[in-house]
């Protein structure tokens, strides 16, 4: 995290500029710092926290490969070992359901800011959104992203993000058979998307944030499913693992 330093304007004599000098020294972290754009454009912060004239406090969260928790789970009905495999180690979220030699299978996505936990606990949540980026390619689906006009699918591949309730889960040895339960309470939706592979998305996730923050030990994450799971459908985004880092999922919170 960078510190944003305000800065002390020089005054005539010697004496007056040391007292000023030293009041800036000792500031209150609690008194609002002027917001640094230039330090929001650092795409490499895992945790990046400003404070405006206002006192609003904006936060924001982007896990790289280190921190982050995300991966994909998928199932094959031509391979059952399919569903006990994860895909942690990819650079993309996908949310999938089509054939594979004629069979179905299915994709779904987990993703969890652990530094949800560094939020003040009296903190009071104005809002959270949550940032996925289009990657531009898929190993999960080929295909990339079902609805574009001209698609040869037709099919509508809105998403939902679901708050995760049933426990915890590591991005290593999460599975399919192993997905823990969801809640809908605050439920969002991605619309359908509408390109092929150039579709980025903001979504208001406040409520389901605000239940992470409220107890972080219960902080379970989100899971990303298609809303309709018929196949000929999916949807693509770049994972924390993602080696561009303007492309990884960001949360960003607004507090006071």
């Amino acid at each position: 995290m960078k510190s944003i330093k305000m800065p002390c304007k020089i005054f005539a004599g010697t004496l007056f500029f040391l007292t000023f000098f030293l009041s800036c020294q000792k500031e209150s972290i609690t008194k609002p710092l002027v917001q640094q754009p230039a330090a929001i454009e650092d795409e490499d912060a895992v945790f990046l926290k400003t404070v405006d004239a206002l006192g609003v406090t904006k936060v924001i969260l982007k896990p790289n490969a280190k921190d982050g928790q995300d991966t994909y789970v998928t199932f094959w009905n031509g391979d059952a070992s399919w569903a006990n495999s994860t895909g942690d180690w990819a650079q993309e979220l996908s949310m999938d359901s089509w054939t594979n030699g004629g069979l179905q299978m299915g994709v779904r996505s987990y993703l969890r800011f652990d530094k949800i936990a560094l939020i003040p606990a009296d903190a009071q949540i104005i809002s959270a959104k949550l940032f996925l980026y289009a990657k531009g390619s898929s190993i999960s689906n080929p295909n990339g992203n079902s609805g574009y006009s001209g698609s040869p699918y037709n099919t509508d591949n809105a998403c939902k993000i679901e708050r995760v309730t049933g426990g915890t889960w590591d991005e290593a040895t999460l599975t399919w058979n192993t997905q823990p339960a969801v809640t809908t309470a605050d439920a969002a939706i991605i619309p359908a998307s509408n390109s092929q592979w150039a579709y980025n998305t903001k979504v208001d996730v406040t409520n389901m944030v605000k239940a992470m923050a409220a107890d972080p030990s219960k902080n379970y994450g989100f899971r990303i499913s298609l809303v309709n799971e018929n196949i000929y459908r999916s949807m693509i985004f770049a994972s924390s693992e993602n080696t561009n880092p303007k492309l990884r999922p960001k949360l960003v919170i607004q507090l006071q």
